[in-house]
């Protein structure tokens, strides 16, 4: 193809300036272009140079390779695109890389140890992935980073929980109902027996399970003391001390906290409507055991006891196990995660006995016997 300027014709290796051309033109040799070249068409170049801008048209690609396999262009609804439809990687090699926005703020670039990823130099809000609607959409936010102390954020769009893993192997995770599940997916590692599994839940409760060994390690170095205290509406009710050699249980007792204070009497009476027995428990038939049925123990000294005869409760259980994620080698999911189906029954809510509590009549029925036995003998 030949192209005439003021009646000349270009031949070989030609030289153009402002030149604009409508349909295909095909290079095949040199050709320099010293100003804009505007093509509404296909440009086939085999050689060459230009110190001037190429203009694409909206959808008008400039493609590379044999195969046309990259393309680079800028789309009708505003969009610019670097697309490899090929079989191999798009490399994008530089010392450092950056990806800055319209302004030249560096929003994202490599460094010598890695990649970081900044805000502008307003110290708003940092995202790093797609926070959409979609399933499985991660983010990850700081808040503000012109803060002293900026707050970091982690979550998911749409309740998946977030798994910490070694390799494939799945170790802790946050569930979608913000518990801290960790060496388990079961919410109730307790409840559901399972060997091993510490649930930290949202409510404040925790569970902590174990096969074949103990399940909660509490310790105090040093000096003797408290080592856990029990508040209840956030005044201490009790406390469990330690020194080197011995455990102490206690129960708030000081005087300050009392009134009404009066000797007990009829002592006798009501330890001899103490019904003690000796029986097994249906869970070990095999150990015979000396003591009480609470709701009997109940009618004498009614602190002694907690819960009601016959009570039901509410439970929460495993319908369905969870499932973890497995990943192959390549780290390509093998296994989809799905969380534990829970569902409520009714089982009995068993009573409970504090055989402590007995102490106080105990005593008191001794000293009344002491004092008929040192009325008689005097």
């Amino acid at each position: 193809m030949s192209i005439k300027q003021n009646g000349g014709v270009f031949g070989r290796n030609p030289t153009f300036n402002d030149v604009t051309i409508e349909g295909q033109l095909t290079f095949d040799g040199g050709v320099d272009i010293n100003s804009d070249l505007t093509v509404d068409g296909t440009v086939t170049m085999d050689g060459g140079s230009t110190s001037a801008d190429f203009n694409f048209s909206d959808e008008k690609k400039a493609l590379f390779g044999n195969g046309n396999d990259l393309k680079i262009y800028h789309s009708a609804n505003n969009q610019s695109y670097i697309h490899e439809t090929g079989s191999g990687d798009l490399n994008i090699l530089a010392t450092n890389l950056k990806l800055q926005n319209a302004s030249g703020v560096t929003k994202m670039a490599t460094t010598s140890s890695g990649i970081s990823v900044t805000g502008g130099n307003s110290g708003t809000n940092v995202d790093v992935a797609s926070f959409t609607s979609a399933n499985g959409a991660l983010n990850i936010r700081c808040s503000d980073l012109s803060a002293a102390n900026p707050t970091w954020t982690l979550r998911t769009f749409s309740g998946e929980p977030i798994a910490f893993a070694q390799g494939t192997t799945e170790r802790a995770r946050i569930t979608s109902d913000g518990a801290l599940l960790v060496g388990t997916v079961n919410n109730s590692p307790v409840g559901n027996n399972v060997a091993g599994g510490i649930a930290l839940l949202s409510n404040g409760s925790a569970q902590y399970s174990r096969e074949g060994g103990t399940a909660l390690l509490v310790n105090r170095k040093g000096s003797a003391g408290e080592l856990v205290r029990w508040n209840k509406d956030a005044t201490a009710v009790g406390s469990i001390s330690v020194t080197s050699s011995s455990t102490a249980y206690n129960t708030s007792s000081d005087y300050r906290l009392k009134e009404n204070v009066v000797p007990m009497t009829g002592s006798i009476d009501r330890v001899k409507a103490l019904k003690p027995s000796r029986f097994n428990f249906i869970a070990d038939a095999d150990n015979t055991v000396d003591g009480f049925l609470a709701h009997e123990a109940g009618e004498v000294v009614p602190e002694c006891v907690s819960g009601t005869k016959d009570a039901i409760r509410d439970e929460e259980y495993e319908v369905t196990a969870a499932v973890e994620e497995v990943r192959d080698e390549d780290d390509n999911i093998t296994t989809e995660a799905v969380q534990a189906v829970m569902g409520t029954r009714s089982v009995p809510d068993m009573q409970g006995i504090d055989q402590s509590k007995l102490v106080p009549l105990l005593v008191a029925a001794l000293q009344e016997a002491i004092a008929r036995i040192e009325t008689l003998e005097g």
